[in-house]
This record gives structure tokens, sequence and C-alpha cells, in this order.
């Protein structure tokens, strides 16, 4: 006899649009989200539909938005949910819970937003960083963050053998990498950030908290002379653009999206590349909308075209497949490669 087990997803699942369609389409689902609202005291459906991305990844916003998204799915399978097992990957924990009818939808929202809003403040008053740690084993660097004196670190994130990443204060994770670089076919390269960045402010918070590169996307699209400002402070090599863009009837024929890829900014992409090169960027990190998620390549011609106008190391994303799409997209011109749903699902 099939057993069927529920598994529910934690912190980093979230994407714009999340819900949108179920509170458009179901009565139930809208009184549920309208109930979150209600208890959250703020609209957080505005977020999770139509907001920004730099939003939607504030902790105190992504973990409630999480929870509302599972929980209602629950709510809209009615009978057909009869699971034998379910399971929470950290805040999915608490979804699982109320599908296994331990706790009420409205207990368990009010809990993960006094969670959402701990985690955040001990952010904001313990900064931190992390960094991903290559060619040793777990044992290796477990023993190399114990040894650290120079604050708290630990490993966070077991990838895969030969490859996890350390969390801790700015110092101890230093100390870390040091020593995890100095033992043979050891690698510790920082992480970098991004999400609600506005200012050059946030850039130095974030610098100074250990991050080794920033991301700005959104930001910059309102305000372009924030490239300018954050190359001529901190120099072009901490500055990533990450570029959402999609096939459209421009000059170039691409297009610069805002919203996860929904909402057009009405700018030419190329056009967007050129400019920002300009400003002083330092690195392009190019998502094709169209092919995000499809499995089905990357977008070779949107690669090429801006390969073809810009000097700037070239990151793109979206549509990765099989290990074919990796060899064309670099052969396109792009120097570096992210891939997500290929390994996630297969």
């Amino acid at each position: 006899m099939i057993k069927k087990a529920f598994v529910f997803p934690g912190q980093g699942a979230q994407f714009v649009g999340m819900g949108k369609d179920m509170y458009e389409s179901s009565a139930l689902a809208k009184e549920l989200f309208e109930r979150a609202n209600e208890i959250l005291g703020f609209r957080i459906t505005d977020i999770m539909f139509d907001g920004l991305a730099e939003d939607l990844v504030q902790t105190k916003v992504t973990q409630p938005a999480l929870f509302i998204h599972s929980t209602i799915k629950i709510a809209l399978l009615g009978d057909q949910f009869h699971p034998d097992v379910v399971a929470g990957h950290s805040l999915g924990e608490f979804s699982a819970l109320v599908a296994a009818r331990c706790i009420t939808f409205e207990d368990g929202l009010k809990l993960v937003y006094q969670r959402a809003l701990a985690m955040q403040k001990s952010c904001e008053d313990n900064p931190g960083t992390m960094a991903a740690i290559i060619g040793l084993s777990d044992v290796a660097v477990e023993e190399v963050c114990k040894g650290v004196t120079s604050g708290i670190v630990v490993p966070a994130n077991y990838n895969c053998p030969g490859q996890l990443v350390i969390s801790g204060s700015l110092e101890a994770v230093n100390e870390a990498m040091t020593k995890c670089k100095e033992l043979e076919g050891g690698r510790a390269i920082p992480l970098t950030v991004g999400g609600g960045i506005r200012s050059v402010d946030d850039v130095d918070r974030l610098l100074r908290a250990g991050a080794d590169k920033i991301s700005i996307n959104t930001s910059a699209i309102a305000r372009p002379e924030l490239i300018a400002e954050i190359a001529d402070r901190f120099g072009s090599q901490v500055l990533v653009l990450s570029v959402d863009a999609r096939r459209a009837r421009t000059d170039s024929g691409f297009e610069v999206t805002t919203h996860g890829g929904r909402e057009s900014a009405g700018i030419d992409a190329l056009a967007w590349v050129e400019k920002a090169c300009a400003l002083g960027v330092g690195e392009i990190l190019l998502n094709s909308m169209d092919a995000d998620g499809t499995r089905a390549g990357y977008d070779i011609g949107m690669i090429t075209a801006v390969r073809a106008m810009s000097k700037v190391p070239l990151i793109a994303s979206g549509g990765a497949g099989s290990l074919e799409d990796f060899s064309a997209a670099l052969d396109a011109g792009a120097d570096a490669l992210l891939a997500a749903s290929v390994f996630h699902f297969g």
C-alpha cells in the first residue's frame, strides 16, 4: 500500500505572486488570506501578490507568507488531504503542525509571526555573515569551527559532500575561512548578499557584516545613480546587478521586468545593461524569466546579445536542464552559471 507524506518548505521557497491564484479563484482562500491580514495587522497579501522581492525576503514577511501559503493550500485540498506523514523544513514544521491538526491556523500564524520578528531582531542586533566551504569533509569543517576563538561560527547548511555553508559572527567566519583555506584542497567563498538594498549605507552595513559582494535589482531601476554611488564608494568589484529579462518587442528584443517577471519595467534590457556598465557595475546576473524553471535550456540568444555589448563578468540564470545546457551557455559567452530546478527536480 502506497503511503503519502507531505513535507512543507521553509524560508527560501518564497516568490512574488505566491498565493494570488488561490485568492482570486477560491472564496475560502480569500477568506483565509484576509483573516491572516487581520491577525498580522498589515496586508501581507499586497507584498505576496504584487510586492517587490526586496520586501518579501525580509524575515518578518517571508516566514508568515510561507506559512499562510502552505496552510491555505491544505485547506483547499479539503477531503483529498489524507497524509500518512507530515513534516516540515524549519519554518515548515509549523505548517505541518496545522496539517496534523495539532494547532489552528490562527494560533500557528501568531506563533510564526512572533518567531519571525524575533529572528529579524536577532539579525539586526547581531550582524553576521556566511561562507561556502568547498573541498573539505564535513568533519574537517566541523573541527575548524570548534577551534575558532574569535567568536561563534557553526555549519549551517550541508549542501552535498565536499560543500557546506558556515554561519556566524564576521570575525569568527573570517577566521574559519582562513583555517579552511590552509587545509589541503580547502576553498572558502563569502556569500553574495542581496535584497533590501536601497542606499550606500545599506551596502556599507552588509560589507562590514562580512558580505563579499552585494546584488541590487529594482532599487537600481528606480534610481540608476545608485550604481555609480556604490561603485565610487566601494569599487565595482563588490557590485552585482541582477537583471530579470524576457523577450519582448523592444529594440533589442528583450525587456527588463520586475515583480518576479510579471511586470515590464519599460526598459530595453540591453540598453539597461549598457547603462549599468557605464555607471560602474562589476558583474551582471542575467535571469531569463522566460526560461526560468522550464529546464529547456538557457536563453542562448539573450546571453549572446548581452555578451556582445558588455565586457564585465556575466552570470547566466534560468533554464538549465542538462549538462549540455551548461556547455551551450558557456559557449555563448557566460562566465558563470546559476541553476536550481535541475538540481531540485532532477
